[in-house]
Parts: C-alpha cells; structure tokens; sequence
C-alpha cells in the first residue's frame, strides 16, 4: 500500500473566519478519501462518503498541520463527525485555543 501525501491549498492565517474553515476543511475531506469535492455537503456524515477510521486519523493529522491545533484522537467517534463539525472544530482552536474537544460544540 502506498501513502500518498496531500496538500490542502488553502493556507490559514490568524483571522481565517467560519467560511474559510469549512472551505479548508471540505478541500482536506476531498484529498484523504480521494473524491469529488462536489459531494461533501457540510453536515453529511463522512461516513456517508465512505470515510473509516484511518481516514479520520489522517484528516485529523492534516488539519492540526494546517491550522496548528491539537485533536484528541479518542474524542473523534462521539463528537466530530462531518465537514461543519471539522470547521467548528478549527475555528474554536484556532480563535479560542480550547485544549480538548469536549469545549466544542459536537454535530447534532
């Protein structure tokens, strides 16, 4: 099996708003599972779009490089599960710094 490295285009900045977010956050979502970028909606689940497990540890990784925060892996299968989440996720982190997920808002 070969790993192929993705780069998300977009690159963050210290203001990047709720729209930026989710517009990183879809691009990132579309590289790891290798579709479309057309078929990700906001709050379809990823595992709609055939994300497992692995995918969402790569995901995590990809954003944490990108926006430079912190995700407890353990925390991703109650809480996180969708594009928007993603992006409430990054936007909390990187406008507030919360250090552990339960601070942000879980998709409902």
């Amino acid at each position: 099996m070969t790993h192929m490295t993705h780069t998300c285009r977009h690159a963050p900045t210290a203001t990047t708003g709720p729209e930026e977010a989710l517009a990183g956050v879809i691009e990132c979502i579309a590289e790891v599972l290798r579709i479309d970028i057309a078929t990700i909606t906001p709050a379809r689940p990823l595992s709609e779009l055939g994300a497992r497990s692995f995918d969402l540890v790569e995901l995590v990784v990809k954003l944490e490089q990108r926006y430079g925060i912190q995700v407890r892996l353990d925390h991703l299968p109650q809480g996180i599960q969708t594009a928007e989440g993603f992006a409430r996720l990054v936007g909390a982190r990187g406008h507030h710094g919360h250090p552990n997920m339960e601070k942000v808002p879980a998709d409902t």
